[in-house]
């Protein structure tokens, strides 16, 4: 695995609605914490902004608009702390739910293009960025009874959506050299520990 500048490692969590990004952000955060990384991590923007009444809809925000303002603030939380956090000598992990790239599973190549030529930027300029992409399969694709919104509220996909973005997201991301699947179990610890699998293997690999 590549590493970025000063030893930073960014690891990008990734995957359709409803796959338990959320959840899994955390317990990396708690397990790798545990094994005296230094952890930073940057939840879900387009949750977050929603949360803040900045929704997309008909007559007020264009898709285009919302997935600008998604990727302005996630640059800038990427790029300040990974500036801030290159200073320590602790090993340091910024963990992310989603990456720059999830927007162009809701934009047509055309829209996604023109964001990425105002920051003149490649798609290889951000997949460069990571050190590693974990992708966790939604359960609309993997188990769709338990697909719901109960973990979100602005989570408004259908399952049919859902499991468009879910391919959409891997067609996007796989690109990445040390791009990883973690599928949909019969239950969602053994998921979370197929991730955390991965994440620990990645790191090994690295050291």
């Amino acid at each position: 695995m590549k590493m970025n500048k000063n030893n930073i490692k960014i690891m990008v969590l990734t995957g359709g609605p409803c796959a338990g990004k959320s959840d899994g952000l955390e317990e990396l955060k708690r397990i790798l914490s545990d094994l005296n990384y230094k952890v930073i991590t940057i939840p879900e923007l387009a949750t977050e902004i929603r949360q803040n009444g900045f929704i997309c809809s008909k007559g007020t925000v264009s898709q285009i608009d919302f997935q600008k303002v998604i990727f302005e603030m996630q640059i800038f939380k990427e790029d300040l702390y990974k500036n801030v956090i290159g200073k320590s000598e602790q090993k340091m992990i910024l963990l992310l739910d989603r990456g720059l790239l999830d927007g162009k599973v809701y934009l047509s190549d055309d829209e996604f293009k023109k964001i990425l030529d105002i920051h003149q930027l490649s798609e290889k300029d951000i997949l460069d960025r990571y050190d590693a992409v974990f992708h966790m399969q939604s359960t609309a694709v993997g188990d769709a009874e338990f697909y719901d919104n109960s973990t979100n509220q602005f989570r408004f996909s259908s399952p049919e959506q859902a499991r468009i973005q879910e391919h959409k997201t891997i067609e996007t991301w796989s690109k990445h050299k040390n791009f990883h699947f973690i599928p949909v179990e019969k239950d969602f610890e053994t998921k979370i520990q197929n991730l955390k699998a991965l994440v620990l293997k990645e790191l090994e690999d690295n050291n």
